[in-house]
């Protein structure tokens, strides 16, 4: 549905990721930068969220 919304993009689009209000909780701070490893499906902080 994302797509046809959309169009064709170069974008990565993450889908079916558990975080905010499922179990288990994850928090994920806005404006934060991330490294994302679907390969491994790891989630990296690439810098302070707290600052």
């Amino acid at each position: 549905m994302l797509l046809e919304v959309i169009g064709d993009t170069s974008i990565p689009i993450l889908a079916e990721f558990d975080c905010c209000h499922t179990h288990p909780i994850l928090t994920m701070p806005i404006g934060c930068e991330v490294l994302s490893d679907a390969t491994n499906k790891k989630i990296i902080l690439m810098e302070d969220s707290l600052n």
